[in-house]
């Protein structure tokens, strides 16, 4: 097995609405998430996408939230992953990467949620890696 190394190099804030209105004291809420790997070849990027929806039951949206998190891949480790015209991206990377970028998100809903009705909102911790059972592979351009 070889190392891989990358390292964080953007955070977007992609979405991020609340619904006061919404809320209800004492009410069960759900979360439902959903979690997207892109590659940007030009700057060698592994782009991770996780976004977060919280609902009160009956399913009043509260929360919308959705950060891309960019992380820039070292040249040798791209040509570790590189197979054919294919970039293969396995899942113990994406798991890494998709688990930082929902630790990203939920530092950022908790900054934002501070001073509303919402501020004692906090998501929950997750074991993203069990979610991730394929390697993403990224098809070379030209």
């Amino acid at each position: 097995m070889y190392e891989l190394y990358y390292r964080f190099s953007s955070i977007h804030l992609d979405q991020f609405a609340v619904f006061e209105d919404a809320f209800s004291v004492g009410c069960e809420m759900s979360l439902s998430s959903n979690l997207n790997f892109r590659f940007d070849e030009n700057s060698n990027q592994l782009i991770c996408s996780f976004g977060v929806q919280v609902a009160m039951n009956p399913g009043d949206t509260v929360l919308k939230a959705e950060v891309s998190c960019g992380f820039e891949v070292r040249e040798d480790s791209l040509a570790a992953l590189t197979k054919d015209d294919s970039v293969v991206f396995p899942t113990d990377m994406l798991g890494h990467v998709a688990s930082l970028s929902y630790s990203t998100l939920r530092g950022i809903v908790y900054v934002k949620l501070d001073g509303t009705k919402l501020q004692d909102m906090v998501l929950p911790l997750q074991n993203i890696y069990p979610n991730i059972t394929q390697p993403y592979i990224y098809r070379k351009l030209g």
